[in-house]
């Protein structure tokens, strides 16, 4: 859905990630937070292997637990190649953390608990490569179907700019799962964690595909970098009318409930300050402005705000 609906013939006049697309797409959201999905992940496996004992403590634990597992069996980062079914089968054998589990959910809970993460890696040894493989085509098809639209249409780049950014992530996260589980060889294979499970590692069946995709992800980057300047135009006059409209209608609460709250109730001090700030954002918003000059100014209008802001921190607001 996030790459699909978008892109359909009634909705391209919308801007991608900022409004809802014929009932049914998400908000803007999940376009900003996809390209961080992957980290998610590892931040997911990271908590667990920290503080394991939230697999017991928390209520949902084991599923979160299955769910980590079933992302990826490594990640890295600088330096750290993070094993993530390897350590947590130690964790499992840990006589610590099955003493604390038993405390907090009895030996049956201990047992259950255990046979999910082992179910967890045997679905994962049994389907996770083939699911990549279906994501990789999907993504592939995806990204070269828009790459062929927005090459015909540039001008699309402008309500589309949040597609294109969430294809490229999706592409770049398939990328790196094929490298770390067919390129990079797993040395923890023929440890119990995973020769318990009865399943075994298939090979890659479809070796054109990556290179396809990374080739696809390039020229649809590239073709973005040529036309930034129209999505960044297209936001800019889109933002412009937003921010006004809801300027114009905060105004009135702002000016209220700051000139309350600031010295002698007059509507002077900081709070008379923020309230012209923003009054005069609002104008420039309402009336538009082109080149370097109006968007420095605007820039000099939004720090002087926050400058204030910062200042006013001890203005009491009527409310909170």
């Amino acid at each position: 859905d996030l790459l699909g609906a978008p892109l359909r013939a009634e909705a391209i006049q919308y801007p991608a990630g900022y409004t809802v697309v014929v009932g049914r797409a998400p908000g803007e959201a999940p376009y900003y937070m996809l390209p961080s999905l992957s980290r998610m992940g590892t931040w997911l496996c990271y908590a667990f292997l920290v503080a394991p004992q939230l697999i017991h403590m928390h209520p949902r634990g084991v599923q979160g637990l299955c769910a980590a597992c079933g992302a990826a069996w490594m990640d890295e980062g600088p330096g750290l190649e993070l094993w993530f079914h390897a350590e947590m089968y130690k964790v499992f054998h840990d006589k610590d953390f099955i003493q604390a589990f038993t405390d907090e959910k009895d030996k049956t809970g201990f047992r259950e608990g255990k046979a999910a993460f082992k179910e967890s890696i045997a679905n994962f040894m049994k389907n996770a490569a083939g699911a990549h493989r279906a994501r990789r085509a999907y993504v592939l098809g995806r990204t070269l179907r828009t790459t062929s639209l927005l090459k015909d249409s540039p001008g699309l780049f402008g309500p589309q700019w949040h597609l294109v950014t969430a294809t490229l992530a999706l592409a770049r996260d398939e990328m790196l799962w094929w490298i770390r589980h067919h390129i990079v060889g797993n040395p923890h294979l023929k440890d119990k964690v995973y020769t318990g499970s009865g399943q075994t590692w298939p090979a890659d069946d479809n070796q054109a595909q990556a290179p396809a995709l990374l080739a696809a992800a390039v020229a649809l980057r590239d073709l973005a970098i040529s036309h930034a300047a129209v999505a960044s135009e297209y936001a800019s006059d889109y933002l412009q009318g937003t921010i006004s409209a809801q300027l114009e209608a905060l105004l009135p609460t702002a000016a209220a409930a700051l000139g309350a709250g600031s010295e002698g109730g007059d509507g002077g001090g900081s709070g008379g300050r923020i309230v012209s700030l923003l009054s005069g954002i609002q104008s420039n918003a309402e009336l538009g402005g082109e080149g370097d000059n109006a968007a420095e100014g605007a820039r000099l209008d939004v720090a002087r705000l926050m400058l204030e802001l910062h200042r006013a921190d001890r203005i009491t607001v009527p409310g909170g």
